[in-house]
């Protein structure tokens, strides 16, 4: 045979096959350690997602209650602006008979002007209600 290759004449090859295995018994608690760790990290996450979630669930509801609030405002100041036109209806008829002054018809007119301004602000609150709403829940209402 050729120089080598195992076989008879080759002296370097020994005819065993070793096999070690090392498995420490005592490693200073660390395996004990880690598992406690990881419990620990476990919990943390559990409660990490148990709090977003309720907070998730608390924005939606302050939203939705927000909304819902902007709703009867929007509401209350219709009310109010028909109300306020109604006035200045009559102001202005009991002014052309004599039976009031300018004075009541300018006030009756800002109130009526007070009126619209504080509608559109009640829409405008409705409104970034409705799309905070749609930003958390992510889609259009």
């Amino acid at each position: 045979m050729r120089p080598g290759f195992y076989g008879p004449s080759n002296l370097d090859y020994s005819g065993a096959v070793k096999l070690s295995l090392s498995f420490p018994l005592f490693n200073q608690f660390q395996r004990e350690s880690d598992v406690v760790v990881a419990g620990v990290a476990l919990h943390n996450a559990e409660a990490e997602l148990r709090d977003t979630q309720l907070a998730a669930r608390q924005a939606l509801t302050d939203g939705l209650g927000q909304y819902r609030a902007a709703g009867h405002r929007v509401a209350s100041q219709v009310a109010t602006v028909e109300a306020a036109i109604e006035d200045l209806r009559v102001m202005s008829q009991r002014y052309g008979v004599g039976g009031s002054t300018l004075l009541d018809v300018l006030a009756s007119q800002t109130q009526l002007d007070q009126a619209r301004r504080d509608l559109i602000r009640a829409r405008y609150d409705q409104r970034v209600a409705k799309a905070r709403l749609e930003a958390l829940v992510g889609r259009d209402l």
